[in-house]
């Protein structure tokens, strides 16, 4: 079961880009949401799981993903990574905090999901805990 990703979510979901899947070979597509969170606030797993790869990077694109103990993947960009690849996670678990160093504009994780390995990305809505607005 699907836990806080950010701390945005703990109040609403603050989506600042959804998910769009291509519609022909010349146009755009976005694998996953764009989350708004601060820079340096805390990036928690979605569920319980190990460790797939870590990808630091120096412009702010770092890179985590897990294999999800269901068999599915879920990825977080714009990640300074405090896990390593191998590592066991649990769901709720501070994996990293929010790290875009410039890199984009606004202060966001990207969060992409797949049902399984290998399996193109869906729409990772359906996978998040909604959260109604007061």
């Amino acid at each position: 079961m699907a836990v806080v990703l950010v701390q945005c979510l703990t109040i609403f979901m603050c989506i600042a880009c959804g998910y769009e899947v291509a519609q022909s070979e010349i146009s755009s597509y976005h694998y996953g949401v764009d989350i708004d969170n601060q820079e340096g606030a805390d990036v928690q797993a979605t569920d319980s799981g190990t460790v797939l790869s870590v990808t630091p990077f120096k412009r702010g694109e770092g890179q985590i993903t897990v294999s999800n103990i269901d068999g599915s993947e879920s990825m977080y960009v714009y990640v300074k990574p405090f896990v390593e690849v191998g590592q066991r996670v649990h769901a709720g678990q501070k994996i990293g905090i929010t790290d875009t160093n410039g890199f984009e504009v606004k202060n966001i994780i990207h969060y992409g999901f797949r049902p399984s390995p290998g399996a193109l990305f869906v729409d990772p809505m359906s996978h998040l805990p909604q959260k109604e607005k007061e």
